[in-house]
């Protein structure tokens, strides 16, 4: 899940549709989730979700399609929507969450 916050590469997004829906549902998880992103480079406060388009959607027949298994069912706007619905998710803070981050960026 951190990995496709970070990133949203083609395999991420292939990944977050694999688990389970229910991992949503635990605080243990989400409480990872947004230490692990804390820890990125990046400002996870200030990231936007990408869209669909076709640059994205060149990136997953170059870089997914080719190593996944041919009979894999597998509707590449319709994962990205899900991953994106989940990602989104991460991306809305409790105030608890929003000061942990500003705390720990900021200072």
């Amino acid at each position: 899940m951190t990995a496709a916050i970070d990133r949203a590469a083609p395999r991420d997004i292939f990944d977050i549709n694999l688990m389970p829906k229910r991992i949503l549902q635990d605080k243990n998880f989400r409480s990872a989730v947004i230490l692990l992103a804390s820890s990125s480079r990046k400002d996870i406060r200030q990231l936007q979700l990408f869209n669909w388009d076709n640059s994205f959607k060149q990136k997953f027949e170059q870089r997914l399609f080719p190593v996944i298994r041919s009979n894999t069912q597998f509707n590449a706007k319709e994962q990205v929507n899900t991953a994106l619905k989940m990602i989104a998710f991460f991306l809305e803070f409790s105030p608890q969450e929003k000061e942990y981050l500003d705390r720990l960026i900021d200072h």
